[in-house]
């Protein structure tokens, strides 16, 4: 029964978006969709898709942090007169942020293909992401954000093939420069930024349905002797999903801030895409 439902649910979540497109498409046709979201629940959901969202999800509440909000941002919130979940997606990037001058937001994108044929279309890729989230944050209610706005895109030949858990480990590395304490208890939380990072590999810029590959950043995989199930079944890592490349985008990164919205969203590779 439970996993029926999952399955409905997750049908109904993606009875609302369109079809993927090529990559290659989307780049080249930048300027009529820029602005374009996949549309998005409306209101609390209830029945069989109340039963998939995480309690804290259907009501609302800040990710990582307790009812009240952190105290560097009770002063932002009381000048825009909102809870969290009145907030459009610029605002609730703008109250993540909070008031120091240092923070920024955006995901790190690990380019890792090297073929000089496809030097083209990473610079499309990049175009596209830039532009696409530029646009959209411009027509907002809080077009300060971008001021703020860090897709962090990694061009290094040694990266040619890397497997994801090299990725990992220098995502890491990365990480704790920023944060020196987000390994400490009680520390920095992780947030969306130092979660997940993006895989553009060959497959990706040449997909055929404009995919790229996000990573949760700290998901080890299991220990050998805890690998597999009772029926002798490899169990998913569920350290990574393919996504459409226009997800890259502020609606899906602070989506993302929460925790276990990896979990509504996931859809198991290879042959699973998620495409809210």
């Amino acid at each position: 029964m439970a996993a029926t439902l999952s399955a409905i649910s997750s049908l109904v979540l993606r009875l609302k978006v369109q079809p993927p497109r090529s990559l290659l498409s989307i780049c080249k046709g930048l300027h009529p969709n820029l602005h374009h979201q996949p549309a998005r629940l409306a209101h609390r959901p209830s029945g069989l898709l109340a039963t998939r969202l995480p309690t804290h999800l259907s009501q609302f509440n800040r990710p990582f942090m307790s009812s009240q909000p952190r105290a560097s941002s009770q002063e932002t919130m009381r000048s825009i007169g909102m809870e969290w979940y009145e907030l459009s997606t610029a605002r609730k990037i703008q109250w993540d942020l909070g008031d120091s001058k240092d923070a920024k937001w955006g995901w790190v994108i690990y380019r890792c293909t090297y073929k000089p044929e496809l030097d083209g279309y990473w610079e499309s890729f990049k175009c596209f992401v830039n532009q696409k989230s530029r646009q959209e944050i411009a027509k907002s209610d809080a077009p300060e954000i971008a001021e703020k706005l860090d897709w962090v895109f990694v061009e290094d030949p040694e990266l040619e093939g890397a497997s994801r858990e090299e990725l990992k480990r220098r995502f890491r590395a990365w990480a704790r420069t920023e944060q020196p304490n987000i390994d400490s208890p009680g520390g920095a939380c992780r947030g969306s930024r130092y979660t997940y990072f993006i895989q553009v590999d060959e497959g990706a810029l040449l997909s055929f349905n404009g995919h790229v590959n996000i990573v949760r950043g700290w998901q080890d995989p299991p220990p050998p002797e805890e690998a597999m199930d009772e029926f002798g079944e490899v169990i998913d890592n569920e350290d990574w999903m393919m996504m459409q490349a226009s997800m890259i985008a502020p609606y899906f990164y602070i989506e993302l801030d929460n925790d276990e919205s990896w979990y509504v969203h996931y859809s198991a590779p290879p042959h699973g895409m998620c495409v809210w």
